[in-house]
């Protein structure tokens, strides 16, 4: 039993609600689980619970058993002050706060459904790339064509609302739209947010004023993205770092930090060309 799978279990309220009772026979109504907190602190934040006739609102803790409240020594933390509801899987002994009020505890083990925990550790610490490849086998065809459909509606409504959100930051500008997203379609799947940013700092009108001459267009694409930084011996890159030098300050770009891209072209090898692609 791990702290993970009792994280996961009241994550997600894989247990019997209608069994839900404090250690003292209290009625627990989760109204909201809370906020999974992945740093320091309560394992969830801003929790709402129903204790009794009582409405709280608060973090939760959960630990595999509740002495591990004692040993975390949670009891001088200041962090801890607000936690409303222990979650454990064995209550062992009674937790107190640092003003030595009680925390209501709930134990799991009673309550969790057989078996959830095999199937959660069969897919947990499975070898396989994807762990539920054999139960998909299991899914009705009509639900599973229904999660299908809804999955695609899902990716074309991401892809509809990122487009809309470069149109309306471009003032409906579709050739500026269609070139940033074009840019970052380029740059998958590593290199996709420098390349967005590559074309949102050297915008298409620039860009298509110089297109009829190649090394002005090169010297701006790989000057804006960082990459004549650098002091070069072979001639192209030097005309290139040339001419980039005059249009930056005539232009009044910035370029972006060549660190962003996850790989970056020798500009040496450029030595090979005698004029501009």
């Amino acid at each position: 039993m791990t702290e993970e799978f009792l994280q996961y279990i009241w994550k997600h309220a894989l247990l019997d609600r209608s069994r839900l009772f404090t250690s003292d026979g209290k009625p627990v109504e989760i109204i909201s689980a809370g906020q999974h907190n992945h740093d320091s602190g309560p394992d969830f934040f801003n929790a709402r619970l129903r204790i009794g006739n009582t409405l709280w609102a608060g973090n939760v803790e959960v630990h595999t058993r509740s002495s591990a409240w004692g040993q975390h020594k949670h009891q001088y933390d200041e962090a801890y002050k607000n936690v409303i509801l222990h979650v454990v899987w064995e209550d062992d002994e009674p937790v107190l706060r640092a003003d030595k009020t009680p925390i209501p505890a709930i134990e799991l083990k009673q309550i969790v459904p057989a078996g959830v925990y095999n199937k959660y550790a069969a897919l947990r610490f499975s070898s396989k790339n994807i762990p539920c490849e054999k139960e998909i086998s299991r899914v009705n065809t009509l639900a599973l064509h229904s999660w299908l459909d809804r999955l695609l509606a899902e990716r074309l409504e991401r892809k509809t609302d990122y487009i809309n959100a470069k149109l309306n930051k471009s003032i409906n500008d579709w050739e500026e739209t269609f070139y940033q997203v074009l840019a970052r379609n380029l740059g998958n799947p590593v290199n996709a947010e420098p390349f967005e940013r590559l074309a949102a700092a050297l915008p298409y009108k620039i860009i298509a004023k110089h297109r009829p001459q190649p090394l002005q267009a090169e010297a701006l694409l790989f000057g804006q993205a960082g990459l004549l930084e650098d002091t070069f011996k072979d001639e192209y890159p030097r005309k290139l770092f040339k001419e980039y030098t005059y249009l930056k300050h005539k232009l009044g770009l910035s370029p972006i930090s060549k660190s962003l891209l996850s790989w970056r072209p020798s500009l040496l090898s450029m030595s090979a060309y005698s004029e501009p692609l």
